[in-house]
């Protein structure tokens, strides 16, 4: 007992005494100075050159030389990282373009619409009080030729401007045109079928790739516009192959004769004829925004050229949508359908009701358009989607086709020479129209977006003027981590 007692009284009393101290800081000393000489070892062996200089150096201004060559390296080294950054994270892209000679081509979707929506002998049926049976009788026409006077018809922007509703001075023929309008609306869809052209009426004759066609191998689909219109090789529920052709010129693809009644144009339509839109088969047309015209008493062939074109999402610059993703966009087919209905939202936020004469699937209230204010309001939100250039978030599609369309026309049919065929000559070119769509060639042209930058490049970037400016490599940098014992 007495021994240990002993020993911790040498052991309290060395280390209270002047010498702990002095061998503590012995040891620091120590300690410092090995990670000097590790550190300046390091420094003398680095692949930067400007680094080993600093570390071999002994003058101390040759040192202050070889620290501003390091700072400039650095700072070169370090913009140019910058300046691609920058460029990266703006998501260029690159464009390919492919040109393929294919033995044959996916034939388009044909829309064929009237420009006259309803048929003049059902006019009756505009009238509530009057039952779709008895309406849908109607009458015979002395010889079939009815000429009728064209009165200037277009939906509620342009029946009447807002200023001159407001200060009472209205024309007299846009005013019918929107009472007119009003009372098409107001009737329901399937009266609308009704009195609009049948499709066995009004495509007279048809036929695709030399075989015939019949009004049953296109679908019907209502447009408040243009009434009823036909869609051949239309892809939906029922339909999922569409028709190829690997034929060019005149006589293949799809030729079509309508018969337009001319005699049974009613008032208010401006103009005599049919719209055509060439479209993708799994794309809804869209008759108010796309399409041409054809007129009666002509033959007219639209050569196509097929051009396919892809583009990149979101972060690059087209933001595209895939609209067949019904989770994302579930009411919208295309682009255009998207901005009808955000324009239909903001018309039903704003004014309290939806522009009825705006092709969508909106369930709200309509606007009456003979209500002068609300007729004010509607053309207020579309004037100010005008000047923002649209505010909706509907950006381009993903994946689109499109179709170069050269259209050519010519007399139709040809004058016969007897005389005795006159009166049907004439009554054919008042009510006839024959239409040719097909492929002027069979070579398809692919436009395909990739990205100009990917993620593995910056890094190599960064290796890259690293190395260029500093020399840094990963070897001397992990020998440089086993060195200190990392």
């Amino acid at each position: 007992m007495t021994k240990e007692i002993g020993f911790k009284s040498k052991i309290l009393a060395a280390i209270s005494s002047k010498t702990y101290p002095l061998l503590k800081a012995e040891l620091k000393r120590k300690e410092n100075g090995k990670f000097y000489s590790v550190t300046k070892q390091l420094l003398g062996k680095s692949s930067i050159y400007a680094v080993s200089q600093l570390g071999n150096s002994h003058n101390p201004f040759r040192k202050l030389i070889w620290m501003l060559i390091l700072t400039m390296g650095l700072a070169a080294s370090f913009y140019q990282v910058y300046r691609f950054g920058k460029l990266y994270l703006q998501y260029p892209v690159s464009v390919n373009v492919q040109v393929e000679q294919m033995r044959s081509l996916e034939f388009p979707a044909v829309t064929i619409c009237s420009l006259n929506r309803m048929m003049d002998s059902y006019k009756s049926c505009l009238n509530p009080n009057v039952t779709l049976e008895r309406c849908l009788q109607p009458f015979m026409t002395s010889n079939g030729l009815k000429p009728k006077s064209t009165l200037v018809m277009s939906e509620r922007r342009s029946l009447q401007s807002c200023t001159s509703a407001l200060s009472g001075k209205l024309s007299n023929e846009k005013d019918h045109a929107t009472r007119f309008l009003m009372k098409y609306l107001a009737v329901s869809m399937e009266t609308r079928q009704a009195i609009g052209y049948q499709g066995k009426d009004f495509i007279k004759s048809c036929s695709f790739n030399w075989r015939s066609c019949s009004e049953e191998d296109f679908e019907e689909f209502q447009n408040l516009h243009y009434g009823n219109c036909f869609t051949f090789n239309k892809v939906n529920g029922n339909k999922t192959q569409t028709y190829n052709t690997s034929q060019t010129g005149h006589w293949s693809g799809l030729v079509l004769t309508l018969d337009l009644k001319y005699y049974e144009y009613i008032t208010d339509s401006a103009t005599v004829g049919a719209r055509v839109i060439i479209h993708d088969p799994k794309e809804s047309p869209s008759p108010e925004e796309t399409g041409i015209n054809i007129s009666p008493g002509f033959e007219t062939s639209v050569a196509l050229m097929k051009t396919f074109e892809t583009r990149l999402p979101y972060p690059f610059k087209d933001q595209c949508a895939n609209y067949d993703n019904i989770e994302i966009w579930p009411y919208q087919e295309s682009q255009n359908q998207c901005i009808r209905e955000c324009i239909q939202e903001i018309n039903y936020k704003v004014c309290g009701c939806a522009d009825p004469s705006l092709t969508s699937t909106t369930s709200q209230k309509s606007c009456n358009l003979t209500d002068v204010l609300k007729m004010c309001c509607l053309e207020n939100v579309l004037n100010l989607f005008i000047e923002q250039n649209s505010t909706c978030d509907c950006p381009l599609p993903c994946n689109s086709t499109y179709y170069g369309e050269k259209i050519s026309v010519a007399k139709w049919p040809p004058k016969k020479h007897s005389t005795k065929d006159d009166y049907q000559l004439k009554h054919m070119r008042q009510n006839q129209a024959k239409l040719k769509v097909f492929f002027s060639s069979m070579v398809q042209k692919t436009y395909e977006q990739h990205a100009r930058f990917h993620q593995p490049e910056l890094f190599s970037h960064l290796g890259g003027e690293l190395g260029l400016w500093l020399g840094i490599t990963l070897m001397v940098i992990l020998s440089s981590l086993k060195m200190v014992g990392i």
